[in-house]
């Protein structure tokens, strides 16, 4: 039994089904003639894959994954939660890493970080979980010494305002290992912990009485001084008392000059994504964040950066995510920020792109790299509970040859790009949920563009495989283009 075009074909003979309702039936009907689905072929897809894990609420993936050589082998792996409770590692054949699945107690809707936190030579990795608890595992699944800590609220359920923010890594200490940054609802604070599980010097940070913000937090040297910052957005929503704030602390836990800032005060208005860049190429990092109504750049004291806000219509509940790139080829960076129907691109001084907005109903989370050798970055994002399909623009806002490809169930993630086999050219990722009876599995394309190292600039959630949010791309600029002299710029980035 094969999959041909994005639906279930025997002999090749159903084809090209692209309404997910008939294709939700059809599968059913085949599934039931034919028994449970196990092995697919996909056309288009990566050898070895999608990889299912079964069907119903408790199955699929809704969290982003993240990719890095966990096993120092020299390949890459793909490491992703599900809704059935499991974090899975993949190698790029599709096969399990060994010692993976790591079961939790609960739905892993967040995305995993992954770092060497305690110098070895492989890799470890960091994730939250509905059950409350904050895990790190070496690259077999093995837990860390200290770890798991219960750190947020344990809930039972894979959505809600409660769900668990990600992780992030970054060296908050100076001793030049990674430790593990995380903001809990539960105990209204933002925590920094070593990898041993003890919390450092100057953490946790304690947010203000009745605020709470289930979103991961962003960590980068904002003003390269070789220390870290760390920023998150919470919210107040109890009673007469309405507003979000944003607070940014120094790598000992001290308040940045200027911080925290109540931004806005109407009701319902978190900060879904919070992402740090040299916006405008001054040297400096700025704050970029995006509410339920707005965008905002703001510098490192805390002022507004002249242009913004950019004020949008209100979107209660829904997340709204960011990407930071060089689309136009200038010394500045675009922000990418979905609008649920509407991607925008802004220049930075608010300003936006031509040619946008592209509009596709319910599309969300950007990620940004050349999936088609054009020497230009294309944007990539999901389509979310209406196609669940993944959606490619170039930057004058066309759709990229080839796309979008297809899902058999929602999504609501950020692809991940990645030359996942070595063999020079990209792959395109992402995991689908939904219902029963759909068969929900992480999928992985082969698009055949050939990796282009400079244009690989938001490639998976929160831009980096430690959820950092701060965008560190190296960048080559063309100071003339008839002699061909080139310069070099790189933004203030994370110890890591």
């Amino acid at each position: 039994m094969k999959l041909k075009h994005g639906v279930f074909s025997e002999n090749s003979v159903l084809r090209d089904l692209h309404i997910k309702p008939l294709r939700i039936l059809l599968v059913f009907f085949l599934t039931a003639l034919l028994g449970t689905v196990e092995t697919w072929l996909w056309a288009g897809s990566q050898a070895g894959w999608p990889i299912s894990n079964g069907s119903g609420l408790e199955a699929g993936f809704s969290g982003a994954a993240t990719f890095a050589d966990l096993d120092s082998d020299g390949d890459l792996e793909v490491v992703a939660g599900s809704r059935d409770g499991k974090v899975y590692a993949w190698h790029h054949d599709g096969t399990a890493v060994v010692g993976w699945p790591v079961i939790t107690g609960s739905y892993v809707i967040t995305s995993p970080a992954i770092g060497n936190l305690d110098v070895d030579t492989e890799m470890e990795v960091v994730f939250s979980s509905n059950d409350g608890f904050l895990y790190a595992v070496n690259h077999d699944g093995a837990a860390l010494p200290g770890w798991p800590i219960l750190a947020d609220r344990s809930i039972q359920h894979a959505g809600g305002p409660y769900r668990q923010p990600s992780p992030a890594l970054v060296d908050v200490d100076g001793d030049e290992r990674l430790d593990v940054v995380f903001s809990s609802n539960e105990h209204m604070c933002t925590y920094a912990f070593n990898s041993g599980g003890q919390a450092i010097s100057g953490w946790p940070q304690a947010w203000s009485g009745g605020e709470f913000g289930a979103y991961t937090p962003a960590v980068g040297d904002l003003d390269g001084d070789g220390d870290i910052e760390i920023a998150t957005g919470v919210v107040h929503a109890d009673g007469s008392l309405t507003y979000n704030k944003i607070y940014v602390w120094n790598h000992d836990g001290t308040a940045v000059d200027g911080w925290p800032i109540i931004v806005e005060d109407y009701y319902w208005s978190p900060f879904n994504s919070i992402v740090m860049a040299d916006v405008d190429a001054d040297g400096m990092g700025e704050i970029v964040a995006a509410d339920a109504m707005n965008v905002y750049v703001f510098e490192m004291n805390g002022d507004m950066v002249p242009g913004w806000p950019h004020e949008g219509e209100f979107i209660d509940s829904l997340d709204r995510s960011l990407a930071i790139a060089n689309l136009d080829d200038d010394r500045q960076l675009e922000i990418v920020v979905d609008y649920q129907q509407d991607l925008l691109v802004f220049d930075a001084d608010g300003s936006i792109l031509d040619l946008y907005p592209v509009s596709i109903e319910d599309l969300s989370w950007p990620a940004i790299a050349d999936i088609d050798n054009d020497g230009r970055n294309e944007i990539i994002v999901v389509g979310g509970f209406l196609s669940g399909d993944v959606f490619a623009f170039n930057e004058d806002g066309t759709v990229v040859d080839g796309f979008p490809l297809a899902t058999e169930g929602f999504t609501n993630s950020v692809a991940i790009i990645l030359d996942l086999d070595s063999d020079g050219d990209l792959e395109v990722g992402v995991g689908s949920y939904g219902g029963p009876p759909t068969p929900l599995a992480f999928y992985m394309w082969d698009v055949s563009a050939q990796v282009n190292p400079n244009l690989m600039e938001w490639p998976m959630f929160r831009q980096d495989q430690y959820n950092s949010g701060y965008y560190t791309k190296r960048i080559i600029f063309a100071d003339s283009f008839e002699t061909g002299d080139m310069t070099m710029w790189s933004p203030p980035g994370p110890t890591q």
